[in-house]
């Protein structure tokens, strides 16, 4: 599988007071974004991270956020 192949995402607890558990796509974010939410993520606790294979990609960051939301 190419790196192109795949989306690497982390899936956190927020360090602020909501605490909420948060998932960031690293390898989707754009110039303008990117630097914060990586700060954002590394601030938090991290709880899982992994690779999302590009084929179905979209099934599977509706059950990531399913999981997150809850």
């Amino acid at each position: 599988m190419l790196e192109a192949d795949k989306v690497m995402f982390e899936i956190y607890r927020d360090a602020t007071y909501s605490r909420k558990y948060r998932v960031v796509y690293f390898t989707e974010l754009g110039d303008t974004n990117k630097e914060w939410e990586i700060n954002r993520a590394l601030a938090g606790e991290h709880f899982y991270d992994g690779f999302i294979k590009n084929w179905r990609k979209d099934e599977a960051k509706g059950i990531i956020q399913r999981f997150v939301e809850r």
